[in-house]
């Protein structure tokens, strides 16, 4: 799928980029994310996420080895961890502030927050496969871009405070699954009393 969107010569980059990037050198997407954030109009409407869900997802353009989508956020609120299976990717802050946190499994076991960041308009992140996290608005509003490599499948959602994990469907988003056919795989950790991996 190739999103009208994008001019012949933006598609070109973003293959190039592709082909260039390696380990954590996330500069030549992170330079293709910021471009079309900057010529696309389609990326600079902010979009309202549906009520049940965290954030409203636009996939833009997509291939074997690239997938980048627009993601638009609401007014802050309570989602579950989780991680992009095999892929690796790169946000780009488009607009607003974003509280971004990452989550390590402490040695007993147990899901436990390992840091907390804020990240403002024009922060660009490296996120490297199976890195387990959430992020979201830290006001009223957020608009990122996202770029995986390859397209997410089999991502894992985590749910601490129950002390269940689960593998979703590739139509599912970054929470529990709505529907059993979203629900792929059941796992099972210990409870996390308190999500500070110092406590």
């Amino acid at each position: 799928m190739e999103d009208q969107a994008f001019s012949p010569e933006s598609l070109a980059r973003v293959a190039a980029a592709v082909a260039r990037v390696g380990g954590r050198d996330i500069e030549p997407i992170g330079e293709v994310l910021r471009d079309i954030a900057r010529t696309v109009e389609e990326v600079r409407i902010a979009r309202t996420p549906p009520p049940d869900e965290p954030y409203w997802r636009a996939p833009l353009y997509r291939t074997h080895a690239l997938e980048i989508v627009q993601m638009c956020f609401g007014p802050a609120r309570e989602w579950l961890p989780h991680d992009h299976g095999t892929s690796s990717g790169w946000v780009h802050v488009i607009d607003g502030q974003a509280e971004h946190v990452l989550f390590t499994f402490a040695e007993d076991g147990a899901l436990r927050e390992q840091r907390r960041e804020m990240l403002s308009t024009g922060a660009l992140i490296f996120m490297p496969e199976r890195m387990i996290h959430t992020l979201g608005p830290a006001g009223d509003r957020l608009s990122t871009l996202f770029a995986y490599a390859p397209p997410i499948a089999g991502m894992g959602v985590y749910d601490p405070a129950a002390g269940c994990g689960c593998i979703v469907s590739d139509d599912c988003g970054a929470w529990w699954p709505q529907t059993p056919a979203q629900l792929v795989r059941e796992f099972r950790f210990p409870r996390t009393t308190s999500l500070s991996s110092g406590d």
